[in-house]
Parts: structure tokens; C-alpha cells; sequence
């Protein structure tokens, strides 16, 4: 029996990949696939199954209104993520922003205009002091996101 070389064997193991493998390659060589496919599949299934509602535009403005703050969310951690960092302490960061402007809003009367104005400069400030442990003070990233997450959080 005539042994094969390896670069011929390994060409021979790749030729025989089946609809899953070739599927996996694809996702892996083009990583944008895998979201654009989930929301592709997720239409669809709504749209056979979702009696007729969930074409309507209606439906569609409240989802886009409903993941507007996520994705603002993402677009920043991605660049976070990007430069090899980790802040767990956006969440929590939005979530006081958020307490502050309904209760300007809700309890001292405040228009909403205003009290968003004013929670847009209380998120300056959280991530000011943030950045400043980290940049000025050079306090371990980890350390300071993981300490302002619980800070934010109570």
C-alpha cells in the first residue's frame, strides 16, 4: 500500500466535506453570515407564523425602538472589544442614566428634553470617572470596570 504524502492526504480530507462543513467554512470566512442569516431565518419564521402581525410597520418601529439603545450599546463595546479590553460596567452605566431621567422626568417634573440632556451629561461623567481611573490614576482595567459596575449598580 503506497503511502500519501501529507499536503495530498490533507487536500483529500478537505475535498470530502459535506453541506455542513462547507456551511461552517463559509461562517468562518465570512463572519457577518451568521447574524445576517439568523435574521434572515427569524423573518421568515415570523412571517409564516406570526398571523400577519408582524409585517405590519407598527410592529417593525417598536422592534427598531426597542434595540436602538442595545445596539448603541454594542457599537461602543465593539470598539472596546476591538483593543482587547473588557467593560462590564456599560449596562449598569446606562441603567443609572436611565433611573436619573425618568425620576427628573416622572417625580420633580422636569421636560423630557431637559432630563435627557441632563442624563446625557450624567453618562459623561460615569465614563469620565471611568476612563479616568484607567488612563489617569492607571488602575487595572478589570479592576475599575468590575468596581464602577457594582458603584453604578447600587
Amino acid at each position: 500500500m503506497e503511502k500519501l504524502p501529507a499536503a495530498d492526504t490533507a487536500a483529500a480530507f478537505t475535498s470530502r466535506s459535506g453541506p455542513l462543513e462547507r456551511a461552517q467554512h463559509a461562517l468562518h470566512k465570512y463572519p457577518t453570515l451568521s447574524p445576517a442569516t439568523v435574521l434572515l431565518l427569524a423573518s421568515v419564521v415570523f412571517g409564516l407564523f406570526g398571523k400577519g402581525r408582524f409585517q405590519r410597520p407598527e410592529t417593525i418601529g417598536i422592534i427598531l425602538q426597542q434595540t436602538a439603545v442595545l445596539a448603541a450599546l454594542a457599537i461602543g463595546q465593539t470598539l472596546i472589544v476591538l483593543t482587547a479590553g473588557v467593560d462590564l460596567a456599560v449596562g449598569t452605566g446606562m441603567l443609572l442614566t436611565h433611573l436619573v431621567v425618568a425620576k427628573l422626568v416622572a417625580e420633580r417634573g422636569m421636560s423630557p428634553a431637559l432630563a435627557l440632556l441632563f442624563g446625557g451629561l450624567v453618562g459623561l461623567v460615569l465614563g469620565a470617572v471611568h476612563g479616568g481611573l484607567v488612563t489617569k490614576i492607571g488602575l487595572p482595567p478589570f479592576i475599575v470596570t468590575l468596581g464602577t459596575f457594582y458603584v453604578f449598580q447600587s
